[in-house]
């Protein structure tokens, strides 16, 4: 019986062949293998192929740029450098401080001929051994009456009040304040010499001339020393107080 059945078949196929001619009959009774592509199989890295390690960057360094090469020209190495701020302020030490005793107010006897219509400032900046200070620059600012006054003098320059005198106008008729104005040193420069004073003035012509006078720091002269025309002015006039003992010799 099974014979039978490949000799049917056998027969079957020769018809085919015979009715197909481009078929070849080895073709059909031996078909060709057909082959697939088999992806390959994913195994596990041998452990002699590691990554090579390429070096660790330092997370704590600091990196800076370098500048571009120029042609013959050697580029300097770049140096990061920290910037301290200084902790004190250049004006925090001063060269001169208010004398003790000052302001003196009395009445306007640098311009006599003005009277009352004339207020200001005026003294004299003495050094260690009490020698008066030439050309400092003394300024004058604030408020007046509600209006803004910036004013300068200069030591030396009003001999009525000494060798080192200076005075500085604040308004032509006498108007009260308090601490609304200011005084301050400087030298010809700008550089504050002194700290910043503030003083009352009054609307009272006895008043109308405030004396205020500057010594250097660690002057060991305490006493205050005033020109000889105001004490002149104090005996003949109605200086309210006791007229100060004018100072003429060393302590």
């Amino acid at each position: 019986m099974k014979m039978l059945k490949l000799a049917s078949l056998y027969i079957m196929t020769i018809i085919a062949a015979c009715s197909m001619p481009d078929i070849n009959v080895d073709d059909i009774l031996n078909p060709p293998t057909i082959t697939t592509n088999t992806p390959p199989t994913i195994g596990e890295i041998p452990p002699n192929l590691k990554p090579t390690s390429t070096g660790e960057l330092a997370t704590d360094a600091i990196v800076a740029e370098t500048p571009p090469a120029v042609a013959g020209v050697q580029n300097p190495p770049v140096e990061i450098q920290q910037t301290f701020l200084p902790q004190e302020n250049q004006y925090d030490i001063f060269h001169y401080i208010v004398q003790v005793g000052t302001p003196v107010y009395s009445a306007n006897f640098i311009y006599p001929g003005l009277g009352c219509g004339w207020m200001g400032v005026g003294g004299q900046v003495f050094d260690l051994a009490s020698q008066p200070v030439l050309n400092l620059v003394v300024e004058i600012g604030g408020t007046l009456n509600g209006i803004e006054i910036s004013q300068v003098g200069l030591t030396g320059t009003t001999k009525s009040l000494g060798p080192g005198g200076y005075d500085v106008k604040l308004a032509d008729r006498v108007i009260a304040s308090q601490n609304s104005v200011w005084i301050q040193v400087k030298d010809l420069t700008g550089t504050p010499q002194s700290d910043i004073l503030y003083f009352n003035t009054f609307a009272d012509c006895e008043k109308s001339l405030v004396l205020i006078n500057f010594t250097e720091v660690n002057s060991p002269r305490t006493h205050v020393i005033l020109p000889q025309v105001f004490y002149d002015y104090c005996a003949i006039s109605s200086y309210p107080g006791p007229c100060p003992t004018p100072f003429l010799s060393s302590p």
